[in-house]
């Protein structure tokens, strides 16, 4: 099960994941799931408008 987390504890997950464990199918979870929450952030604020 997959808990909430704040934006900096997944950034500094995804560098330390990459940089550290070289943990690279870590990497690219985390990368969809920073890219996934940027895109729903965008939706948000243009529905906004």
């Amino acid at each position: 099960m997959q808990t909430d987390t704040t934006p900096n504890e997944v950034v500094k997950e995804f560098f330390i994941a990459g940089y550290l464990d070289h943990d690279y199918d870590r990497v690219w979870s985390l990368w969809r799931r920073i890219m996934w929450t940027i895109a729903r952030l965008a939706r948000a604020a243009t529905r906004m408008r």
